[in-house]
């Protein structure tokens, strides 16, 4: 049986204690609102999937930027992703948010493939 929030892919790495940045609204764009940018805690990831632990919900099917800093690397891998499910348990009062990785111009492909190759079992 597959849990709620595992992902569509059965190759879920070990979870990683890293932190995510979620741009959970864009700047307005004669910048009289600045971004608003949340940060999570990877928990699980997938070639094309990833996990995060989070204060809030967020809209499901909604496109996110997500920056993925992880120890060892100087920049953080950028990605461009999809909340394809959430939920929330008894014991842990973060939202799990489950997001799709996008294969968009700004998505960082190989950085996030050459990470998964990193922590496979």
């Amino acid at each position: 049986m597959i849990k709620p929030a595992q992902s569509r892919s059965d190759n879920m790495a070990t979870a990683l204690p890293s932190r995510a940045f979620i741009q959970i609204y864009t700047a307005a764009h004669d910048d009289s609102e600045p971004a608003l940018i949340g940060v999570g805690e990877l928990v699980g990831m997938a070639p094309r999937d990833l996990r995060i632990n989070l204060s809030q919900a967020l809209k499901l099917g909604g496109i996110h930027d997500i920056a993925i800093e992880t120890e060892g690397d100087l920049e953080p891998i950028f990605l461009s992703c999809e909340l394809s499910r959430q939920s929330r348990s008894a014991e842990d009062p973060r939202w799990l948010l489950q997001f799709h990785i996008l294969n968009a111009i700004d998505t960082d492909l190989q950085r996030w493939d050459a990470l998964i190759g990193r922590y496979k079992r």
